[in-house]
C-alpha cells in the first residue's frame, strides 16, 4: 500500500506520485492525498477505508450520502465496493478540516489491511518535504 500526495496518472486515474505521512492542507481541488492498494494477482477484492478525524469535522449532506458518518464527525467510513487489481481513494480538503494527526485504516475482504497515521500542516508549513 501507498500512501500520500495524489495525482492523475495513466487513463486519469488517481495515483500516490509522493510516499509521504506530512500532508498539506491544501483547499486546491487539484492538490489530493490519499492512498492506493494494489493486488498482486491483479484479481478482485472488496475494499473500504475509515477515517478518523482529530476532532469531528463538519457534517454536510454530501459527506452523509458518500459516507457513514461516526461519532459525531470524528470518524466516517466508506462503503465496502469490489475493485479489480487497484484499490485507490483521493482525498480533497475543505476549510473547516482541521490540522493535526489523522489515522487511515483500509480493510480489504473484510480484514484490516494496513493502518496509516498521519499529520496534517497548515499549506506554506515547511514540514521536512
Amino acid at each position: 500500500m501507498k500512501f500520500g500526495v495524489m495525482g492523475p496518472g495513466p487513463g486519469g486515474k488517481m495515483q500516490v506520485h509522493a510516499e509521504t505521512t506530512q500532508i498539506h492542507r491544501h483547499v486546491d481541488p487539484t492538490y489530493a492525498h490519499g492512498f492506493e492498494v494494489t493486488r498482486r494477482d491483479g484479481g478482485r477484492f472488496m475494499g473500504y477505508f475509515e477515517v478518523r478525524f482529530p476532532e469531528p469535522i463538519e457534517v454536510t449532506p454530501e459527506l452523509e450520502s458518500a459516507f457513514t458518518v461516526l461519532e459525531r464527525g470524528k470518524l466516517i467510513r466508506s462503503e465496502a465496493e469490489i475493485h479489480w487489481g487497484t484499490y485507490s481513494a483521493p482525498f480533497w480538503f475543505s476549510e473547516s478540516d482541521p490540522l493535526g494527526s489523522y489515522e487511515l485504516s483500509v480493510y480489504i475482504d473484510g480484514e484490516l489491511y494496513r493502518t496509516v497515521q498521519y499529520d496534517v500542516h497548515p499549506f506554506g508549513e515547511n514540514v521536512g518535504f
